[in-house]
């Protein structure tokens, strides 16, 4: 499932979700600057997916159906789908750098990776 950089396992999955989320919200929230450029409905769709994802989530960390699990990686899947576009689509620009990018664990534009 997914782009590389997200996690596989659900519970990574989620967490991660739930820290790119707040990344983003906290940035676009700075007041004028260089993330403002990202318009409200594009977050919305973000907060949504997560929202969409977590209901459908959260039932399966309990004993549950077959159904259940087949919901949930349907909204995982609309979930990355969200996600996917959105990185594409604002964090590939300049503004966000690599930094910002390491802290949201989405790839950098570091063409080799080098052991820090």
């Amino acid at each position: 499932m997914g782009g590389h950089y997200i996690p596989r396992q659900d519970g990574e999955f989620d967490i991660w979700f739930l820290n790119l989320l707040q990344y983003i919200r906290k940035k676009t929230q700075e007041g004028p600057g260089r993330w403002t450029d990202i318009p409200e409905r594009e977050i919305s769709a973000l907060i949504a997916a997560n929202e969409d994802w977590r209901t459908y989530y959260e039932p399966t960390l309990l004993p549950h159906t077959p159904a259940a699990t087949a919901d949930k990686n349907n909204a995982r899947k609309r979930a990355e789908s969200v996600i996917s576009h959105f990185v594409q689509r604002f964090l590939q620009w300049h503004q966000v750098t690599d930094a910002d990018r390491v802290n949201m664990r989405i790839p950098t534009r570091e063409k080799t990776r080098a052991v820090h």
